[in-house]
C-alpha cells in the first residue's frame, strides 16, 4: 500500500511543508551536501568548459553528495534493536563512487555520542568472501549503488532479516526488498520509502524521517 502527499493542491503545499521543515531539523549537513555538490559543478563549469559530458558528470557527483548526506541523516531518524544500539555507526556504500575504498571516521558527525564511520566496497564478490561479508555484517545502512544494481537481488537476500537499512536507487529497489529508493523527479533527488521492508528487520525509523518521502510503503 502506498501513501502519498496526492497528486495536486494542498497534498503538493503540504509535502513541500514537510520537506521544508524536515531540511530545518536536519541542519548544517544536508545544506553542506548541497552546497558541496553546487561547488563542484561550478570548479567543473570553469575549469574544463561546457562540455556536456563535464555537466553531466558534476551533476552525478552533485546528486551523490547529496544522496550521501541524507543517507548519514537516516542514522539520526532511525532505532536499531539491541545489538546494534551501541558503539560506532557504519554506513556502507557498495558500487563506483568518487570516495576512496576502505573505511574511514566522517569528522563532525556524530549520532548522539556515537562517531560514524563509512565503508566503501566498489566491487561485489559474487562468490561472497569473509572480508566482504564482516564488512556488510558490521552496517547499520548499506547504499547499493547503481553501478551495483546487477548484485542487489543477493545483497539483500544476505541482508534479510539482519538489522541493516538497505538504500538504493534503482526502479526495483523497494519491489526487492530494500527500505529506501532515491530517484530524480524534476532534476531534484527525491526518495521513497518501504516501511514494510524496515519493519521485517527490526529497525524503527521515525515520522520525521518518513514525511520526506514521495510514497510510502506500509
Amino acid at each position: 500500500m502506498y501513501a502519498s502527499g496526492g497528486p495536486s493542491g494542498k497534498g503538493n503545499v503540504t509535502r513541500r511543508c514537510n520537506r521544508d521543515h524536515a531540511v530545518r531539523q536536519f541542519g548544517p549537513t544536508w545544506k553542506e551536501g548541497r552546497r558541496r555538490g553546487s561547488a563542484l559543478v561550478v570548479l567543473a563549469f570553469l575549469l574544463l568548459g561546457c562540455c556536456p559530458c563535464v555537466q553531466a558528470a558534476a551533476e552525478q557527483s552533485t546528486r551523490f553528495w547529496i544522496k550521501i548526506a541524507f543517507v548519514f541523516k537516516i542514522l539520526k531518524f532511525s532505532e536499531w534493536p539491541e545489538e546494534k544500539s551501541t558503539g560506532k555507526l557504519v554506513v556502507g556504500v557498495v558500487g563506483k563512487t568518487p570516495l576512496a575504498p576502505g573505511t574511514m571516521e566522517v569528522p563532525n558527525a556524530k549520532v548522539g555520542d556515537r562517531s560514524v564511520f563509512i565503508t566503501v566496497i566498489p566491487t561485489w564478490s559474487k562468490s561472497g568472501n569473509e572480508t566482504q561479508d564482516k564488512l556488510i555484517a558490521t552496517c547499520h545502512v548499506l547504499f547499493v549503488c547503481a553501478s551495483a544494481q546487477a548484485h542487489t537481488p543477493q545483497i539483500l537476500e544476505q541482508l534479510k532479516g539482519k538489522a541493516t537499512l538497505t538504500v538504493g536507487e534503482t526502479d526495483e529497489f523497494l519491489k526487492q526488498g530494500g527500505v529506501f529508493n532515491f530517484f530524480i523527479e524534476d532534476r531534484k533527488v527525491q526518495f521513497d520509502a518501504n516501511l514494510k521492508a524496515a519493519k521485517a528487520s527490526n529497525i524503527k525509523i521515525r515520522a520525521k524521517l518518513l514525511r520526506l518521502a514521495k510514497n510510502v510503503i506500509k
